[in-house]
């Protein structure tokens, strides 16, 4: 399979975006992760493109080399895995040094974000991908909540917005922005945001929060270790900027700092029709939070206080302020509701 202009214009956009290190045959067997040999098999059956250490990406040919990559996985021969020579449909040859350890090898790239954001990302773009070679199309219709918008590519969202991902059409407008948590649980993310910067609302049920927890300590002067507070969040403001941005607004996400919705996990699509001839996928989550929703049961927003002992918020040393899920905060055994 060759890649098209657009696709490769795609794999270079991807790598921009991150700086990865060298794929050695050593990270390949290491134990546990031995899959990630099996991925280098996958992708030169598939015709998937490497990411080239240097940049740009290549895509290897099916041939003999892979019954002696495979013989040397076998035997878990790491030095003659280094050693075998790829060829790629440019007539070139690669060895396993000369590719970039993505994250479908466990990589993760510079100032990408947590390594579960990079994974679920990746996963994403590849799902994405995929339907566009299989619809023969060079953007689909996704729908999220009430909008359905054109989408021909999904980047990584810099900085530090509400927004993990954003989505554009094929002119490179911003059309969805998606916040990412990791997991299947309430607890299995550690928060909604920080309390910190939220402050400009002078929201007086988060201003009463951190007083009670300045009084429940008293004479300390420093927030005490294996020690936590934590309370429901009642001011609904607090909640949806939380949630989906300090700009949220009610009606529609617009923008990296009111995002359209919050998915947990794995993130699917699944066709539901076509528009003037174009596909149209939705997609969901292991939990899925949609603009304006408030989250319920596990997952309510709760005001949370625990030891960082290198911090010094909302005026206590020792302390950082969250918001989180409630099961986050009532499973800690430390925690006392106020």
């Amino acid at each position: 399979m060759e890649i098209t202009g657009a696709q490769m214009m795609k794999f270079k956009q991807f790598l921009a975006e991150f700086s990865f290190k060298r794929l050695l045959p050593g990270e390949l067997m290491k134990p546990g992760r031995e899959s990630r040999a099996e991925t280098v098999i996958r992708k030169i059956n598939d015709g998937d493109p490497f990411l080239l250490f240097g940049g740009g990406t290549v895509i290897i040919k099916k041939d003999g080399t892979i019954n002696d990559y495979l013989a040397a996985k076998n035997a878990g021969d790491k030095t003659a895995m280094g050693k075998i020579e790829f060829t790629a449909t440019n007539g070139k040859k690669y060895k396993l040094r000369d590719f970039a350890k993505s994250p479908e090898f466990g990589g993760k790239g510079a100032g990408s974000g947590t390594r579960a954001e990079d994974e679920a990302l990746a996963d994403l773009k590849s799902k994405f991908q995929k339907i566009l070679e299989k619809e023969t199309v060079p953007f689909i219709y996704i729908k999220i909540g009430k909008k359905t918008e054109k989408v021909s590519a999904i980047y990584s969202t810099p900085g530090t917005p509400k927004a993990d991902f954003h989505f554009v059409d094929e002119e490179g407008n911003e059309v969805f922005w998606v916040s990412h948590k990791k997991g299947r649980k309430a607890n299995d993310f550690q928060q909604y945001g920080g309390m910190a910067e939220l402050t400009f609302t002078r929201s007086k049920d988060m201003s009463n929060f951190v007083n009670d927890v300045k009084k429940e300590m008293g004479d300390l002067k420093k927030f005490p270790m294996k020690t936590a507070y934590a309370r429901k969040v009642k001011d609904q403001n607090i909640i949806m900027m939380t949630m989906y941005g300090k700009n949220f607004k009610k009606g529609s996400a617009d923008s990296r700092q009111n995002i359209d919705v919050l998915f947990q996990g794995p993130m699917n699509f699944k066709k539901s029709g076509n528009k003037n001839g174009i596909p149209v996928y939705t997609m969901s989550s292991n939990h899925t939070v949609l603009h304006g929703q408030k989250p319920t049961g596990d997952y309510e927003a709760y005001y949370y206080v625990r030891p960082a002992q290198d911090r010094t918020q909302m005026g206590v040393p020792g302390a950082r302020f969250l918001i989180v899920a409630k099961l986050t905060a009532i499973k800690n055994r430390n925690t006392k509701v106020i």
